[in-house]
C-alpha cells in the first residue's frame, strides 16, 4: 500500500494505492485523526458513518440524509451516542438540515416522519418523540402559502432558537436529567389549542331553571291578581312585565355567553368524562393518572399515564377533531333548553348570534359508541364533567342531515390543532410529579 498528499485549494488531499487501500483502511486512519482532536470534522455519506463505525469523541452530527425509515435513522444517529471514558460530561447534538418553502410540505413532511421515530428533549423537560423535541413552532410553517414577512420570521425565529441551543450543552444536559430517577415506560398525550371559550353550559342551565321557575310563578301570580282586578289592567300587567323579565334575563345571558369557561377547563372536563367511562368500562384503573397542562404553544395537552393510555389518547382525538363520520354526534347548543316558547327562543338565539355564539359538535369516539351500554355510560359522564350536549344517532333522518351541515359549520371553528404524542419518562422521578402538571 502506498500513501501520498497534495495540495487543492487549501486542502490536503491524501492518495492511496494498493490491494489494502480500501474503505475500512482509510476510515480507520481518518477516525484515528479525528479521536487524537486533529481534525474536528468529518464529511462522508451515509454508507461510510453508518452501522459499524464508531467514534467515541463524536458529539455532534449534522443529517444531510433523506434517510427516514426505521433502522436507517436509528443507525445514523446512534454514531454520536457512544460514551467517552475520557468524557464524562459529554452532550451529544443531532441536527437536521432542510429546506423549507411555502406550498412545498415535502421536506417538512419528511422531518416530522423521521422524527415521528426518535426521542428527543423539549425546552420544558418532556422526552418526547416528534418534531416538538425540535421546536414547538414548527408546525406552523405548514400554513403558509406564500413566502411573506410572517414566514420569514417564524423561520428566522426557529433558527435562532435552534442556534441558541447549539450552544447550550450544559443546558441540554440538565434538561435530561442523567443520574435522576427515571420511570422507563412510554405514554400518550393529546395537545390541543382551543381558538374560542366554551360556553358555561351548567352555568346556563341554573340560568334556565331560574328563569323558568320565574316566569311560571310570576303567570300565577298575574292569574291571581287578574281574579281580582280588571282583565283589561291584568293583561296590560303581564305585557309589561314580560317584557321586563325578557330584557333583564337577555342581559343576563349575555354576560354568561361573554364569560366562557377557560380552555384548559373545557379540555379537563372532556377529558374526565372520557377517563371515568374508561374506569367504569375497566379499561383503566384507579392507579392510572389523568393530567392536564399548558402546553408549548399555548395550547392544553392532556394525558393519562397508565393503563389505558392509549385508548384514552385515541378517544380525545377523535373527540377534538372535525367529526367525519361518526356514529354518534354530540350537540352542543347553548339555547337548547329553552325550546318551550317560540319567541323566546328567538330572543335568546338572537342574543347568542349577537355574542357570536354558534353550536358546537363533538364526535362521540367509536369506542363508546360501540354498544349501548359504553354510550350511555359516557353519555351519563359527559353530562356530569361537560355539562350540555344532545346525543344524536347520525344513521338517523336528523343526524344525516348533521352530518352534511358540518361540512360548513363544525367544531374546527374553535380548535385550532389536535395532535398526539408519545412520552417516555412522563414524570421524573416525585420533584417532577409535583411540580410539572397544575
Amino acid at each position: 500500500m502506498k500513501i501520498s498528499t497534495r495540495k487543492m485549494d487549501g486542502y490536503d488531499i491524501i492518495d492511496g494505492s494498493g490491494k489494502d487501500w480500501r474503505p475500512s483502511t482509510y476510515t480507520l486512519m481518518v477516525t484515528e485523526l479525528f479521536a487524537k482532536g486533529i481534525t474536528k470534522l468529518l464529511i462522508g455519506t451515509k454508507g461510510i458513518f453508518g452501522e459499524g463505525w464508531d467514534s467515541l469523541k463524536l458529539n455532534t452530527l449534522v443529517d444531510l440524509t433523506a434517510v427516514s425509515f426505521g433502522t436507517g435513522v436509528q443507525q445514523v444517529r446512534g454514531r454520536t451516542l457512544r460514551l467517552d471514558p475520557e468524557d464524562k460530561e459529554k452532550v451529544s447534538h443531532n441536527w437536521e438540515i432542510v429546506c423549507v418553502y411555502p406550498r412545498m410540505p415535502s421536506q417538512l413532511s419528511k422531518l416530522s416522519k423521521k422524527h415521528g421515530l426518535l426521542y428527543g428533549i423539549t425546552d420544558d423537560g418532556s422526552i418526547v418523540k416528534g418534531v416538538m423535541h425540535i421546536d414547538g413552532g414548527i408546525n406552523n410553517l405548514y400554513g403558509f402559502r406564500d413566502d411573506n414577512l410572517v414566514f420569514r420570521l417564524e423561520k428566522d425565529f426557529i433558527n435562532g432558537r435552534m442556534f441558541d441551543r447549539a450552544g447550550d450543552r450544559a443546558n441540554t444536559a440538565k434538561l435530561w436529567g442523567v443520574g435522576q430517577i427515571y420511570d422507563d415506560r412510554e405514554t400518550a398525550a393529546v395537545s390541543t389549542k382551543i381558538l374560542k371559550k366554551m360556553v358555561p353550559v351548567h352555568t346556563l342551565g341554573w340560568f334556565y331553571g331560574v328563569f323558568w321557575v320565574f316566569v311560571i310563578s310570576s303567570l300565577f301570580a298575574f292569574m291571581y291578581v287578574g281574579a281580582r282586578s280588571s282583565m283589561a289592567f291584568c293583561a296590560m300587567s303581564l305585557l309589561a312585565w314580560a317584557a321586563f323579565v325578557t330584557a333583564v334575563s337577555a342581559a343576563v345571558y349575555l354576560y354568561l355567553l361573554r364569560n366562557p369557561v377557560p380552555e384548559e377547563r373545557t379540555v379537563a372536563g372532556i377529558a374526565r368524562a372520557v377517563y371515568n367511562t374508561l374506569r367504569e368500562l375497566q379499561v383503566t384503573d384507579d392507579a392510572s393518572t389523568l393530567k392536564t397542562k399548558l402546553g408549548y404553544d399555548k395550547g392544553v395537552e392532556v394525558a393519562l399515564y397508565g393503563k389505558g393510555a392509549k385508548e384514552f389518547a385515541e378517544a380525545m382525538e377523535e373527540l377534538l377533531s372535525r367529526p367525519i363520520n361518526p356514529r354518534y354526534i354530540i350537540l352542543y347548543d347553548v339555547s337548547g333548553p329553552v325550546y318551550g316558547i317560540p319567541i323566546i327562543r328567538q330572543v335568546f338565539d338572537a342574543v347568542a348570534e349577537f355574542a357570536g355564539i354558534t353550536k358546537q359538535y363533538f364526535a362521540v369516539p367509536s369506542y363508546f359508541s360501540a354498544n349501548k351500554e359504553r354510550m350511555e355510560r359516557f353519555a351519563r359522564q359527559w353530562s356530569i364533567h361537560v355539562g350540555g350536549g344532545r346525543f344524536i344517532y347520525t344513521r338517523s333522518e336528523e343526524g344525516s342531515k348533521m352530518l352534511s351541515e358540518l361540512v360548513y359549520s363544525s367544531i374546527s371553528g374553535w380548535v385550532a390543532d389536535v395532535s398526539s404524542r408519545v412520552y417516555w419518562n412522563y414524570f421524573g422521578g416525585e420533584e417532577e410529579r409535583r411540580g410539572r402538571f397544575a
